[in-house]
């Protein structure tokens, strides 16, 4: 059985699927009296784990380094495309 929860209308498992499964695949959701669980489900942890890892990235000259650092490897990983494509 997977366990879920349903979160802005969608339903979102709280575990991995199993490898079987493929896209598209049809499953029946049971309707299954409500039951919190004591401790905070994956994506709770997961997004306050976020939060403290990203809290020092308040900067924003950071953020331009950032942003800066990821436009120079995209505009290199274009010219090389096109370099192997011979259009240079």
């Amino acid at each position: 059985m997977i366990r879920a929860v349903v979160k802005n209308g969608v339903i979102q498992p709280l575990e991995p699927l199993p490898a079987d499964w493929n896209e598209g695949r049809e499953v029946v959701v049971d309707n299954l009296p409500e039951e919190r669980p004591s401790e905070p489900d994956e994506f709770d942890k997961w997004s306050e784990d976020m939060k403290t890892l990203t809290a020092e990235l308040n900067n924003p000259q950071e953020w331009q380094e950032i942003e800066a650092a990821l436009a120079e490897a995209d505009r290199q990983n274009k010219a090389l495309v096109r370099r192997e494509m011979g259009l240079l």
